[in-house]
């Protein structure tokens, strides 16, 4: 599910305020970020495979703003794994303390995709 930031008011009517998560598709997101309305939350990930990324050597963290596909095969090949709860955003981390019903991202309510 990638993180993401409205980059305007007019956006923020369109998704919502502040940081949101999505579990778009590549050809979803690929719209959502020309449209100029959303950018993606850069994110921290450790470096977990035997070779650098992204100038980070093995066992080192670096923050990048990746798209779903490039996330998708760096994970997928062994490269990259995502710092759990490095950049949640808040309403989501304490909807998992439970305190779903205040605080509950407006992504979860919403259909999926939407």
């Amino acid at each position: 599910m990638g993180l993401y930031r409205a980059t305007s008011e007019a956006a923020e009517a369109v998704y919502e305020p502040g940081e949101f998560e999505r579990d778009w598709t590549v050809e979803q997101e690929n719209d959502a970020l020309a449209s100029g309305l959303v950018e993606i939350v850069p994110q921290t990930y450790r470096v977990v495979g035997d070779t650098r990324v992204f100038e980070t050597a093995p066992g080192e963290t670096f923050e990048a703003a990746l798209r779903i596909e490039q996330e998708k095969a760096l994970i997928d090949g062994g490269h990259i794994a995502l710092v759990d709860d490095a950049k949640k955003p808040k309403a989501a981390a304490a909807a998992e303390d439970g305190d779903a019903e205040t605080s509950a991202p407006k992504s979860t309510r919403k259909a999926k995709g939407a």
